[in-house]
């Protein structure tokens, strides 16, 4: 795990380049089941997003970790005509990356709390997947 936050650090210019070519949106930051409720309504489904507390105006590679990208950029050339796929694809690979990064600040916390075994089992599980998004970037591991 170690070596790929190295390669990370010497390497943030490349995650901030995949960052670039998507307009800048509100994000909402943690989007994930527990935090959206999906209504029938009378005028078609509502996409309820909840829990806010996370949420900024940026780019919106942290909500799209593990959506389709070929999907989101079709949809985006209707609003954003100059809207690449490349780009789109590059910022899944940051939003995945980004929530990484974010589980493994919450072991460290845990970590620091004195929950050795518990935060130890679960970064035994986010290193590979910190390896294969670093891998995704294009940065080797």
């Amino acid at each position: 795990m170690m070596v790929c936050f190295e390669i990370l650090e010497r390497n943030w210019h490349v995650v901030e380049e995949r960052c670039e070519g998507l307009p800048w949106t509100l994000v909402h930051c943690d989007l994930q089941p527990k935090n959206i409720l999906v209504r029938h309504t009378a005028s078609g489904i509502a996409f309820l997003p909840l829990d806010w507390e996370d949420a900024g105006w940026g780019v919106p590679a942290a909500d799209l970790a593990g959506i389709d990208a070929e999907r989101y950029w079709s949809t985006a050339q209707k609003t954003w005509g100059n809207v690449e796929l490349r780009r789109v694809e590059g910022q899944v690979c940051c939003g995945t990356l980004f929530h990484i990064l974010a589980a493994v600040g919450w072991e460290m916390v845990r970590l620091a709390a004195g929950s050795e075994e518990k935060a130890m089992r679960r970064l035994r599980i986010y290193a590979p997947r910190l390896a294969a998004s670093t891998q995704a970037l294009g940065l080797g591991v």
